[in-house]
């Protein structure tokens, strides 16, 4: 889902946090450099600095690929113009925040949703109509109410002589005998405790409970306090909301407002009809007293100033006030409200970003709503069927501690669960978690059935792609078209049954773990499904060759079972040979994003699938929408793969071994026709060519995309691109005098060590010679290389020169940071400083990698595996490489390996190319139960 805000105020702010922790396709505009520099700095979005009601700025942003435009600046003019001019240009939906209150009437409302502003959000109305909501219920500290007020959250303080206080909730419970109300959280001393059974409360704790409206005088009753009366109110502050909130009590309470400034009250009173207008300056508070603050049920502070606010609040609780309420506009003192003795304080921005977060949420998320002062949320879940959390009651779910199922709402009726009820598909849960847990909490919502409907979509291309096989094997007579045409029926039925089992959810949202499931078991599915061809045909009889083969194809590893002790390459059939090569073609930019390119099955914008694929740390990205995205991808990919066929037919290749050759060398996969790989051709021209080509694939698509859109000014500017390039220049200069002696020829030996860098760097994994050949410097060297990886954003796997080059520089500033240590001194890539947050992923990226190259060398060596072709079959499928040292080298082949083996490099060759964590994910306690 792509949004654009507009404003990086607070409230812009506060919705790009929020909606950042969503993953979604997040575009913040501001003229402010300065605020966007902040923003970019504490939330992963992308920032554009200009005028919002600029077209070249609207433009910038893609706005005719937007799913939402909000506009929040704090201008209400730009926001209404920018709202009208996005849906012009295509936005679907766009939202602007307003002042004016008049705009909210039906006339003027219905005439700015024609001209394309969807909602209107006033944040002096909300704040008004929460503190008429506030004051309706005078006890409450909070009051907020799910599915029409079938349920409703409240806080309340804790009174001196309730039954409650010095008991834990589990001692309590006798005065719960009916089980219809559940205390699920308090406030304590600026802390938030989610309750549990031995939660002990105190007096002044303002406890949170849940209970059907029903059941609320009894709650009220059980914390000691007694709901009065509210009749007359005092407004401090001649502000919009001040004015507002006068308007909504007046008619049913005695309504004084204080402003100090005199024309303003004329005005005010003007407006107002029965609320009395007085006009002193509050820090008089004397005549305060005289204008019946003493008698005052209510109080309100809503000036501009939150000091004035909180200052004013308290000198009203000490002439014996009732209610107060503070209005603040420094996010910070949210949490003074019970410490200070306030009873609440509000904050407009907040609130306004609550309500339009609610027009971003979807799928299984029906609500989602903030307390006061309190660091949790309150989230009203829709449960679908087939999710963990229907399978097991709700005490043997493992529910993180710091939140719980507070309530459900099932057939329109609103109820507490307990230990041993257990969820439906259909139930409303309302869950009240600690904001850091609910990650955790949203992994029992897990959608198994869009999952399953996503991977039959993938089956059913996959099955459809085999078929490109058939024509080769007419054209051969090889005798195959039988077992692909099977494989295809299997592979596209299996695929079509998932889909049409889970058809209704196919507008389900795809959520993080949605996402991460979809992903690897995708690619999981694919590499089982494709073995059906080698198998079934007998081609290679075992399933553990079938699938290492199938797998390396995929991940565009190209390591291959085959060789002198099996089947050799040129012994397969040729059009599985073709399969062979089609499956790196696949793998190369993505399976997953080639299905958002070109077809529209999965009815989702597929930010969460992208988010799981794409490598690298770079933030360079050309997606104005995700599918827009794969679409200029793939339209590079396909168009480059046809060149190069054409190109190498010219250079003396048959159509055969030219769009074979031309799939495998885009996708850096590196699997050939031949046994003796590219230098069987003999070739220098087609050995230029393919190298050529090998370095491009390397190249981040990104720069290839503005390359071909004249923009070579990008390349320039790309540190990693600069380093790729010298490394492959400097490596190949530097080797050539080693292998010289070989060759006794200049050109010759430049030729062959440029090939086998740029192939081994870019892990393509082609082969003009044996590098293990050449001595072991140049074999250390090379072996160096399987960890390299070329570009991030390319279709090469590896490391990723970005990541190595960014640490590097992080290596060595720390030494300058030793002469220095108060100094602050960022690291820079492209000019532009790389925030903490990127550093730290990428040292826990390669901690990982390390750690998982560790394990899978130790796996190998327990199967009797020689130490060095351990490390070497490690490196090389973990990079996702091809050929390693020893008898795996490029000479060689992992057909002589023991079977257990296989199964462990496939499983290391899918973790290297969906990047170690999107697999890696699935292992942990995190994505499963709680940790």
């Amino acid at each position: 889902m792509k949004i654009i805000i507009t404003g990086a105020g607070a409230v812009g702010y506060h919705l790009a946090k929020l909606m950042a922790s969503e993953s979604k396709d997040i575009y913040l505009v501001d003229e402010s450099e300065e605020r966007l520099q902040y923003v970019a700095s504490h939330i992963d979005v992308f920032t554009i600095c200009g005028d919002a009601k600029s077209m070249e700025v609207l433009m910038d942003a893609k706005v005719d690929s937007c799913d939402l435009l909000i506009a929040v600046t704090s201008s209400e003019e730009t926001n209404l113009l920018v709202s009208i001019l996005a849906k012009k240009f295509g936005a679907k939906r766009t939202i602007a925040r307003i002042n004016d209150l008049d705009i909210l009437n039906c006339e003027l409302k219905e005439m700015y949703n024609q001209l394309g502003v969807d909602t209107l959000i006033s944040p002096v109305d909300l704040v008004s109509k929460e503190i008429k909501l506030l004051l309706s219920r005078s006890v409450f500290t909070d009051d907020l109410e799910f599915d029409g007020g079938k349920l409703t959250v409240f806080g309340i303080t804790v009174g001196e002589k309730s039954p409650l206080v010095n008991r834990t909730v589990k001692e309590s419970a006798y005065l719960n005998p009916n089980l219809d109300f559940k205390p699920i959280a308090l406030h304590r001393n600026e802390d938030t405790i989610i309750v549990n059974a031995d939660t002990l409360i105190k007096t002044n704790d303002i406890l949170y409970f849940i209970a059907p409206p029903q059941c609320i005088d009894n709650v009220i009753s059980i914390c000691g306090r007694e709901c009065f009366e509210i009749k007359d109110v005092m407004i401090l502050g001649g502000s919009n909301i001040g004015i507002m909130t006068a308007q909504l009590l007046e008619k049913e309470y005695n309504v004084t407002l204080i402003e100090r400034d005199r024309s303003k009250c004329e005005k005010i009173a003007g407006k107002l009809k029965r609320t009395l207008v007085v006009n002193l300056d509050a820090r008089d508070v004397e005549s305060l007293e005289n204008e019946g603050l003493n008698d005052m049920d209510a109080f309100i502070s809503a000036t501009g100033d939150s000091e004035t606010n909180i200052m004013s609040c308290l000198v009203a609780k000490n002439h014996g006030v009732k209610k107060t309420i503070a209005r603040v506009e420094n996010i910070d003192y949210i949490h003074l409200s019970q410490a200070i003795g306030i009873d609440t304080l509000i904050n407009k921005k907040i609130i306004a970003a609550s309500n339009i977060f609610k027009y971003v949420r979807k799928g299984d998320v029906d609500a989602i709503a903030s307390l006061h002062g309190v660091d949790a949320e309150v989230i009203e879940y829709i449960v679908k069927p087939g999710t963990k959390i229907t399978k097991k009651p709700i005490k043997k779910l493992d529910f993180p501690r710091n939140a719980n199922i507070a309530g459900v709402i099932r057939n329109g009726e609103g109820f507490i669960p307990f230990g041993d009820f257990t969820l439906e598909a259909g139930d409303k849960a309302v869950v009240f978690s600690a904001t850091e847990s609910i990650s955790k909490i949203e992994r029992f919502f897990i959608n198994w059935r869009v999952v399953v409907h996503v991977v039959g979509s993938l089956l059913m291309i996959s099955g459809f792609l085999m078929a490109f096989s058939l024509p080769f094997s007419f054209y051969f007579k090889d005798g195959m078209h039988y077992y692909i045409i099977l494989s295809c029926l299997i592979t596209f039925g299996a695929g079509l049954t998932a889909r049409l089992s889970t058809r209704s959810h196919h507008n389900d949202e795809i959520k993080k773990r949605e996402g991460y499931l979809i992903v690897s078991l995708g690619w999981l599915s694919m590499a089982i499904f494709g073995t059906l061809p080698y198998y079934i045909s007998s081609q290679i009889p075992s399933i553990h060759d079938a699938f290492f083969e199938t797998m390396s194809g995929l991940t565009t590893t190209g390591a291959t079972i085959l060789g002198d002790t099996g089947h050799k390459i040129s012994e397969l059939a040729p059009s599985l040979l073709f399969w062979r090569s089609m499956t790196q073609w696949i793998g190369g930019m993505g399976i997953i994003v080639l299905t958002i390119a070109i077809l529209p099955l999965l009815g989702i914008g597929g930010m969460e699938l992208f988010v799981a694929e794409a490598p690298g740390p770079t933030k360079d990205k050309i997606h104005p929408r995700i599918k827009e995205t794969a679409k200029r991808l793939w339209v590079i990919y396909f168009g480059l793969t046809v060149l190069e066929t054409v190109i190498l037919m010219f250079a003396g290749m048959d159509f055969y071994d030219a769009i074979n050759h031309a799939l495998t060398t885009n996708s850096t996969g590196g699997f050939s026709t031949k046994d003796g790989s590219v230098g069987e051709f003999q070739s220098p021209l087609i050995e230029y060519i393919i190298t050529i080509f090998m370095f491009i694939a390397g190249t981040n698509f990104t720069l290839i995309y503005f390359g071909f859109k004249g923009k070579l000014k990008y390349f320039l500017k790309n540190d990693e691109f600069k380093w790729y390039l010298m490394a492959v220049i400097g490596l190949s200069v530097v080797l050539t005098p080693f292998v010289y002696h070989h060759y006794n020829n200049i050109e010759e030996s430049f030729r062959m060590v440029l090939f086998q860098v740029v192939s081994m760097i870019t892990t393509t994994g082609y082969a003009t010679a044996d590098f293990t050949l050449w001595g072991p410097l140049v074999t250390f060297i090379f072996f160096l290389l399987l960890f390299s990886g070329a570009s991030a954003g390319s279709t090469s796997g590896g490391i990723k020169i970005v990541r190595i080059v960014v640490l590097m520089k992080n290596g060595f500033l720390e030494f300058k940071k030793r002469l220095h240590p108060n100094a602050i001194i960022p690291v820079h890539l492209n000019k532009e400083p790389v925030s903490n947050k990127i550093i730290y992923n990428l040292l826990a990226f390669i901690f990982l990698y390390l750690f998982i190259f560790t394990i899978g060398a130790i796996a190998l060596t327990a199967f009797g595996v020689k130490f060095d072709e351990a490390l070497s079959a490690v490196a090389t499928s973990l990079g996702n490489v091809g050929p390693g040292i020893g008898d795996l080298g490029p000479s060689g082949h992992f057909g002589g390996l023991p079977d257990g083996t296989k199964w462990i490099l496939a499983l290391l060759m899918l973790m290297g190319r969906l990047e170690l964590f999107t697999v890696a994910l699935l292992f942990t306690p995190y994505f499963w139960r709680r940790n």
